[in-house]
């Protein structure tokens, strides 16, 4: 068995709505109301918020696509100048080791000529060395020759002298066999 009080026996116990309660009950409904008014008010004005912040987020959304937009523009851009300069740079860097290569080259054909030359200067000096030599020779032989011609010029002249007396010595010689023929001849004739 059940001890719940049936519906009839809680009628009963209850007095029912009394007129003091009737104005409770109108208060307390206006106050639901005015709760409802201010929760409808409130969410209104969380809506117009919520739809004020979705409408600033799209615009910031916007804004930072545009941004992002520009920015891979600015990028790419940058890129396509960034690869331009850096053929260009490559460019610049290869014909600088072209030149320095044409310089290398150059440079060591003007070390070959310079050796060429000091070799050609050290032969020279050897030259005019041999040439020195050959003069301080020549002079001398020159000298010598002056000498042998005075010499020999002085020996002509001693020479000529000689012969001279030689001359004058053979006639006299001669005169004297002469003389001395004669006599043996005379001599013999005796």
């Amino acid at each position: 068995m059940s001890t719940e009080p049936t519906k009839a026996e809680q009628d009963e116990g209850d007095p029912g709505p009394t007129l003091g309660g009737a104005t409770e009950v109108k208060e307390r409904i206006s106050r639901i109301k005015s709760f409802i008014d201010q929760a409808a008010a409130l969410t209104a004005r969380e809506a117009r918020r919520a739809e004020e912040f979705r409408q600033k987020l799209e615009e910031t959304t916007a804004q930072l696509e545009e941004v992002l937009r520009q920015k891979d523009s600015l990028l790419k851009e940058l890129e396509g100048s960034l690869t331009g300069r850096i053929h260009e740079l490559e460019d610049q860097v290869r014909k600088k080791e072209e030149l320095f290569a044409a310089q290398d080259a150059e440079l060591n054909d003007l070390k070959g000529k310079n050796k060429e030359a000091e070799e050609s200067a050290a032969g020279a000096r050897q030259l005019d060395e041999i040439k020195g030599s050959l003069e301080m020779v020549i002079a001398a032989l020159v000298s010598q020759v002056k000498q042998t011609r005075e010499q020999l010029s002085q020996n002509s002249s001693t020479l000529k002298e000689w012969e001279d007396d030689l001359g004058g010595l053979e006639e006299g010689i001669i005169t004297q066999i002469h003389d001395l023929e004669s006599r043996m001849n005379r001599l013999e004739q005796k």
